[in-house]
């Protein structure tokens, strides 16, 4: 190109410098109208842009460790606390058995235990509601087993007779009532009668350490110079609610005035007395209950009984 065809450059002061002016796109035809929303045939298809790799789903472990178990409610964690609810049921079973008089001895059996195991599954892993029940219910039953047995304590244990006075018939006669002394037993098949309770005794068996022993196993075998005796017996309740046959007290008493009560071992009896089933007013129960008395002086001594817990003792003979 030479000089004369080369363009001249803008001298005009006037006329604006093609630097200076707005880029403006050129108007828009129907031959782009590929442009927008539509793809050329011939276009490459397409390919999104390379995205980073997805996070693991909430609660889902990478490959190769192992997932925790998601927390239950409560803070306690699942399953069952198995220790908790065996406290629970031997504190229910043993309050229950701690009520009855006569048998409460075996309510105080469970229901330690029953508070062992409650502290123990205190500390398990697991619910601790059933941990917690068994605590207060063994608690509980404690103070109820004492309270029964204190109202039915004279009937376990041995009390002695040494210097028993004698009561008057009258205050004024001076004449003493029958059964009121060891030394004038009322006789053998006498009905003691009181506001709650009727008791008569209908027969004694001596030498009856065979029998005894034989019934069960872990009946206690006589030291030498003692046997069993068996006393038979049947008590029917007089009072308006209802009342138990071991509220009836009855003892062997040796010559020398010793009181040896029936259950100071453990003993299972043949056609043994009902101590501990609730009776209705005029219910009645009978059966036997097993002395270990001395053998020597076995027939010499009398029977004590008390129609009721508060009764006074009234003294039987053994023989016709």
């Amino acid at each position: 190109m030479t000089d004369s065809e080369r363009p001249a450059p803008h001298s005009s002061p006037d006329e604006p410098s093609p630097l200076s002016q707005p880029l403006v796109p050129p108007p828009f035809t129907g031959a782009d109208q590929s442009a927008y929303g539509h793809r050329p045939a011939d276009a490459p298809p397409f390919q999104p842009p390379h995205a980073p790799p997805s996070a693991q789903p909430y609660g889902v472990a990478p490959y190769g460790y192992p997932t925790a178990p998601p927390a239950m409610p409560g803070g306690g964690g699942g399953g069952r606390n198995v220790l908790g609810m065996i406290a629970l049921v031997a504190a229910i079973v043993g309050a229950l058995f701690a009520m009855i008089p006569g048998i409460f001895v075996i309510g105080w059996g469970l229901l330690p235990i029953a508070f062992v195991l409650a502290i123990i599954s205190l500390f398990q892993r697991g619910p601790k509601r059933a941990g917690v029940a068994a605590l207060v219910v063994s608690v509980l039953g404690t103070i109820i087993g004492i309270v029964v047995a204190f109202a039915t304590l004279a009937f376990f244990f041995t009390s002695t007779y040494e210097g028993v006075s004698e009561v008057a018939g009258s205050p004024d006669s001076g004449v003493v009532e029958q059964g009121r002394s060891p030394a004038d037993p009322l006789p053998l098949g006498t009905t003691i009668t009181s506001a709650d309770w009727s008791v008569t005794v209908h027969s004694v068996e001596f030498g009856a350490t065979d029998a005894v022993l034989a019934e069960n196993e872990i009946n206690e075998q006589p030291a030498q110079g003692e046997e069993y005796i068996l006393v038979n017996l049947s008590t029917t309740y007089l009072g308006e609610t209802e009342g138990y046959p071991a509220e009836v007290q009855l003892q062997y008493v040796t010559p020398d005035g010793v009181g040896i009560g029936g259950w100071e071992t453990v003993t299972v009896v043949p056609d043994a007395l009902d101590i501990g089933g609730a009776l209705p007013t005029d219910g009645r129960a009978s059966g036997n209950i097993a002395f270990l008395v001395p053998s020597a002086t076995a027939r010499d001594g009398v029977l004590s009984v008390s129609a009721g817990i508060l009764a006074d003792p009234v003294f039987v003979a053994l023989e016709l």
